[in-house]
């Protein structure tokens, strides 16, 4: 399972910046980067909130709490359950994505099924 450090290294590599990159825009020190990254310390919410908008992605995204790495369009809402799978293993991880993905799409054809009637 990805940590919050390797979603942040992944969310800056996407953008192609370098850590000195993301410093220079964010006034954080590249070493302050590097031990985010590296798990040695984490971002408070502020700063955490900081990087999705320079990786132009979700805060769900760098937590972990969604998959998905696009900006604002997989934020939580009223109806979106987050499931704590930490401690799975990443095979147990894939199969509750995978069953909800079924879910998805089974109650989407449903709905569809329902107004063509």
């Amino acid at each position: 399972m990805k940590t919050l450090g390797d979603r942040l290294r992944n969310a800056r590599e996407r953008k192609n910046l370098t850590q000195i990159d993301v410093s220079k825009q964010t006034g954080i020190n590249n070493k302050t980067i590097s031990n985010y990254e590296n798990n040695v310390s984490s971002p408070d919410p502020l700063t955490l909130k900081l990087f999705a908008e320079v990786y132009e992605t979700s805060t769900d995204y760098l937590i972990g709490c969604s998959e998905k790495s696009g900006k604002r369009e997989d934020e939580l809402t009223p109806d979106t359950l987050c499931i704590d799978v930490f401690g799975l293993p990443d095979e147990a991880v894939r199969q509750i994505e995978d069953y909800a993905e079924f879910i998805r799409l089974k109650y989407k054809q449903t709905k569809t099924s329902k107004r063509q009637k």
